[in-house]
């Protein structure tokens, strides 16, 4: 690949939330429990002990390092949890996953929040959670 035609982007192909993200050991495979695209609360700031992610990327060419972070809706603010994920895939045509949690997030008021995958300064994923 010359520096005129740098690699692409990894591209996400899936980006979920579950209240659970377990992965078999014997076969590999995962399984989420309580998928979810909104978050209930009476009163803020509302705690969640973890939010489990779901995650498969695939065009990864060699190892790669990216964010998942939750924001919300004002940028400039710090996210209010993150996880740096480096992956390291054997070609293109891989498709990974991994699961995981971002442990203790706290919602400090009701709105839309948002669940990004970053890779570099490019925004790869980006999806709305309700609170």
């Amino acid at each position: 690949m010359s520096a005129a035609n740098p690699p692409a982007s990894p591209r996400v192909v899936a980006l979920l939330t579950a209240d659970v993200v377990h992965r078999d050991g014997p076969n590999g495979k995962f399984s989420l429990l309580g998928i979810f695209n909104a978050i209930s609360a009476i009163e803020f700031p509302a705690g969640r002990p973890a939010l489990g992610i779901y995650l498969a990327v695939t065009d990864v060419h060699g190892r790669a390092e990216m964010v998942v972070r939750l924001i919300g809706t004002d940028e400039k603010v710090a996210p209010l949890v993150s996880a740096t994920l480096t992956v390291d895939i054997p070609g293109p045509l891989v498709v990974a996953e991994y699961g995981f949690e971002l442990p203790n997030v706290q919602f400090v008021r009701p709105g839309e929040y948002r669940l990004q995958v970053v890779s570099g300064s490019e925004v790869l994923a980006d999806r709305r959670i309700d609170v």
